[in-house]
């Protein structure tokens, strides 16, 4: 399974010697429930911060904050998230990656992993599977598991597995 693409751009950083892979991310509902009011406290979804904050001390990751906020809105959680040992590379923009004869990436940044409510997830528990799939991928180990996060997980994916249940056809 190539849940959020995590696999697929791993595997092919390697294949295609790539120095880095980009990873967008969107805030409201994705990292952390949204209230869309401009005086929201913010609380990390479980798992969350854990992930974010080891990508950002890699060198290989470019972390893009993917987020339709206004500039002062952005401002604060940014500033929330560096308190917390968070750094985002860019906002809406990736110019390490410059148009091509194919692709205009002035209009559209490129990343090879989004991570977006609006993609149809639903974060709310999706992110210590992120968290195995990126595990999976690279052959790092990002936390230490414990029985309760064995059981957080199992929830996750039978939670998922429930909702695809539902979608079978009557056979």
């Amino acid at each position: 399974m190539n849940y959020f693409n995590i696999e697929r751009a791993f595997d092919t950083k390697r294949v295609r010697k790539w120095d880095k892979v980009y990873i967008a991310v969107d805030f409201h509902d994705t990292v952390f429930k949204g209230y869309y009011q401009n005086d929201q406290g913010f609380k990390f979804y479980d798992y969350a911060e854990q992930i974010l904050r080891y990508w950002t001390k890699r060198e290989d990751i470019v972390l893009i904050a993917y987020t339709c906020s206004h500039a002062k809105d952005f401002e604060r959680v940014n500033k929330w998230m560096n308190e917390r040992g968070i750094n985002f590379d860019y906002l809406n923009e990736n110019p390490e990656c410059e148009n091509t004869e194919l692709a205009a990436f002035h209009q559209k940044p490129y990343f090879n992993i989004l991570l977006d409510d609006k993609a149809g997830e639903d974060f709310e528990d999706a992110w210590i599977i992120i968290i195995k799939m990126f595990e999976e991928a690279t052959g790092e180990s990002v936390m230490r598991w414990t029985v309760g996060d064995g059981e957080f997980f199992k929830n996750a994916i039978t939670r998922r597995m429930g909702k695809m249940g539902k979608l079978l056809p009557n056979m």
